[in-house]
């Protein structure tokens, strides 16, 4: 038996591993195209942009994971089954609650898998995400100094006529400032140069020989002498507090109820951080666990799928499965909307279709395995479409002739 086990992971992962890759790279090639004008912008590396992507993994894992699951399992027993060895094994006296042991074994893997990928890895892993993304936000604006280009900064108008290649030697400085009472400073200096201070991811700007003319705020109703309303103080050294240098540290984690581990969910959900209520919490909570218990019966829904009558076409079968998956996902995401709205209670919103989903996987698979006939509702439906394909196309033929 266990040669027949192994036989069926081995048909199972192929079609499986192949699945999750396409997908990851259909993924990632899309999202990397959009990364790449912000990374380009801010004159990332290309190490950046792969540190971004592989942050992406978790989150589109958890994406490709259960269609991808649910088609190894279904090619590999409907191939299988169109070899007709499924027939010889059930000859044998095997039955297909006994070649669902290795699946089952698989799906216990992959559902403990989900679990610690949507439970840990991926709120971490769309922090960090996050935090880059942030930080090249933020250096954009030092990618953008260019010689004698005007630049809005930290709420002043900065302009050098010369930069260093490195961004942190500046000649020839002008700086603009507005006050807040309605008054404005200008100050030029013949050198700056970037500090950090002890505030990691902040700077000042050090300036060396310059002057600052102070404009004050002229009253409509009060007259004063020309350059009355100016000073000018000359200096040998000046800090202005404009980070030019390094972007600001990124918030704390947890902001987002999505950046937030399963535990720490559930731990908090009476004290919502302050972008999410409790209902957001809790719906977050419940669509997590509903999508890791959802990996179990996509096996069952698998083999019912993929046991068809003798001269049908498997496509539709692989076409009814999938489309039944893509449904499944997109009502149990409307209905964490719902229950994080308010709209439906959590037990009818998200635990609801997930029971369907789970008796419908179960009923399908016990049809198949305990006596399921042609006749039976499933192989009927299938059979008709057969049908219908095939007296279409006999009459398209005889059209064409």
């Amino acid at each position: 038996m266990s040669t027949i086990n192994w036989y069926i992971l081995r048909q199972a992962a192929a079609p499986l591993l192949i699945a999750i890759l396409v997908a990851l790279l259909m993924l990632l090639t899309e999202r990397m195209l959009r990364l790449l004008d912000t990374v380009l912008d801010s004159s990332g590396s290309v190490h950046i942009l792969i540190e971004m992507l592989a942050f992406l993994v978790p989150h589109y894992v958890a994406l490709a994971l259960p269609i991808a699951f649910f088609l190894g399992v279904l090619l590999a027993f409907s191939g299988m089954h169109q070899r007709n060895e499924i027939n010889a094994l059930l000859s044998a006296g095997i039955g297909l609650h006994t070649l669902l042991r290795p699946v089952l074994a698989l799906a216990v893997f992959l559902t403990l898998l989900s679990l610690l990928n949507t439970a840990l890895i991926q709120p971490h892993a769309r922090y960090l995400y996050r935090s880059l993304v942030h930080d090249l936000s933020a250096t954009a604006a030092t990618a953008f100094l260019q010689n004698g280009v005007f630049l809005e900064v930290d709420g002043y108008t900065f302009m050098a006529e010369n930069i260093g290649r490195d961004h942190s030697f500046f000649s020839n400085v002008f700086i603009y400032e507005v006050g807040e009472a309605g008054g404005s400073r200008v100050i030029t200096a013949k050198e700056g140069r970037i500090v950090p201070t002890s505030k990691k991811g902040e700077s000042i700007l050090q300036l060396v020989g310059g002057e600052a003319i102070r404009i004050q705020s002229r009253s409509p109703s009060k007259k004063t002498q020309a350059g009355g309303d100016s000073d000018i103080v000359t200096f040998g050294k000046l800090e202005v507090p404009i980070n030019l240098g390094a972007a600001l540290p990124f918030r704390i984690r947890g902001i987002d109820e999505r950046e937030l581990t399963l535990v720490e969910l559930w731990s908090r959900r009476n004290f919502p951080p302050s972008s999410a209520t409790t209902k957001e919490m809790l719906a977050e909570f419940n669509d997590r666990l509903v999508r890791i218990v959802s990996v179990f019966f996509l096996p069952f829904l698998a083999i019912g799928f993929a046991i068809a009558p003798p001269r049908t076409h498997r496509a539709y079968n692989t076409g009814i499965g999938v489309l039944i998956v893509i449904i499944y996902n997109e009502v149990v995401r409307v209905g964490k909307i719902s229950s994080a709205d308010g709209l439906l209670p959590i037990a009818v919103a998200q635990w609801l279709p997930f029971l369907l989903f789970a008796i419908f996987s179960l009923t399908i698979f016990c049809r198949q395995a305990f006596g399921m006939t042609r006749t039976s509702g499933l192989n009927r439906i299938i059979t008709r479409l057969e049908d219908n394909r095939r007296v279409f196309w006999s009459r398209f033929s005889f059209v064409r002739r």
